[in-house]
């Protein structure tokens, strides 16, 4: 992962912002609708660990660009193989067997 000059990191698919103790980080990905890759996740994730190594940052508030930011996380990408992840709600397990 990159840097900019101010030693906030860079990344590809998501912006990273910090202002006083809050964090924004925005999937930014609007012309896909911010629809989940590998690489936009593993942003993310790499995002929320900057913002957890950084003791003065207290909120970190996640949101997506562009018209999908209600639905930022909703959906997934195509992979590369031309599949597609399952989609539909997981099945919850209620304990009792």
């Amino acid at each position: 992962m990159a840097t900019r000059g101010n030693g906030i990191p860079k990344f590809e698919t998501v912006r990273y912002e910090t202002k006083g103790a809050i964090c924004h980080i925005v999937l930014n990905r609007p012309e896909k609708l911010n629809a989940a890759t590998d690489q936009l996740v593993e942003e993310v994730n790499d995002a929320l660990f900057e913002f957890d190594a950084n003791p003065e940052l207290r909120v970190a508030i996640l949101s997506g660009a562009g018209r999908a930011r209600a639905r930022s996380c909703g959906g997934s990408a195509a992979r590369p193989d031309g599949a597609r992840a399952r989609t539909g709600s997981p099945t919850r397990s209620t304990g009792s067997r």
